[in-house]
């Protein structure tokens, strides 16, 4: 029986000697793959604005549908130039933002910033967004704290914004506030930033902090320049927590008027449901 073991043994080796070597094989993409690759990738990045856009509108079908057209002219991309960090990097966003899918965009983000030696900002914030999303609070912070001290990144808002976030989850209020209060003060037109802050506040008790900055957030995101960018489902949900924050406070009317302009101007809105109930309780 010595033998034929033996010979197994051998032929399993032999075996896993030809799996190595297949592996090894990667292809090299060349000029006219890449050149290919960049024009396919330049599809993909079109149809996620394009998804983007429909999901603000509210029009769901045709947010999906975008989703999977760029996911497909992403993956052709790959197929050609598996070095580009540009396709990992929007990748991952599609998996994550379009699909939630968590372990298929952590793969294609961590490989973008392998390929960028790690100095790829915007990698670094949406794996770190994505970390704190499912838990991993921690790992979060330190990609969202290299994404923000970052010199060349040119939106590191972006990262304070989800740092603060970060912060809040560990319930560490304070250091939320100064990290959300510093992207609205970098770049004031960052619409959620404002309901996460008055997260923070309702957190702090300070209900009437809270107030004031959903009051910020209305009056600068609910115009005609920001509305069709910041989207229904945000002003609408905007309306209710200051209505909510309002009644703690002990300002029925002003509770009142923002759940009526919720419940008339965002009927489609699933929140509005709530708005015409609390409204009912009022009157």
């Amino acid at each position: 029986m010595l033998v034929p073991t033996m010979f197994a043994r051998c032929c399993a080796l032999i075996g896993a000697a030809v799996m190595l070597l297949h592996a090894g094989c990667v292809h090299t993409p060349t000029a006219e793959d890449r050149e290919k690759a960049k024009g396919r990738y330049d599809v993909g990045l079109s149809l996620v604005h394009e998804a983007r856009r429909a999901g603000t509108s509210g029009d769901r079908a045709q947010q999906d549908l975008k989703w999977r057209q760029s996911l497909a002219e992403l993956l052709e991309a790959e197929k050609l130039d598996n070095e580009n960090p540009d396709i990992q990097y929007l990748l991952g966003m599609v998996y994550f933002v379009g699909f939630h899918q968590i372990d298929q965009a952590r793969v294609h983000l961590e490989r973008a910033l392998q390929l960028k030696n790690n100095d790829y900002p915007e990698a670094d914030q949406l794996l770190g967004t994505m970390l704190v999303e499912v838990g991993e609070v921690e790992a979060g912070i330190v990609h969202l704290e290299r994404a923000r001290g970052n010199l060349l990144y040119p939106t590191p808002y972006f990262a304070e914004q989800e740092l603060g976030w970060a912060k809040f989850k560990l319930h560490r209020y304070d250091e939320a506030a100064q990290h959300l209060n510093a992207a609205i003060a970098t770049q004031p037109d960052l619409c959620g930033a404002y309901v996460r802050l008055a997260d923070v506040e309702e957190a702090r008790e300070d209900y009437a902090r809270a107030s004031e900055v959903l009051q910020d957030f209305l009056g600068r995101c609910d115009s005609e320049r920001l509305r069709d960018a910041c989207g229904p489902k945000l002003l609408a949900y905007g309306y209710y927590r200051l209505a909510m924050s309002d009644l703690k406070r002990g300002e029925k009317d002003g509770a009142k008027q923002s759940l009526q302009v919720c419940t008339d101007r965002f009927k489609a809105e699933p929140v509005a449901k709530e708005c015409r109930k609390s409204l009912e309780l009022l009157q």
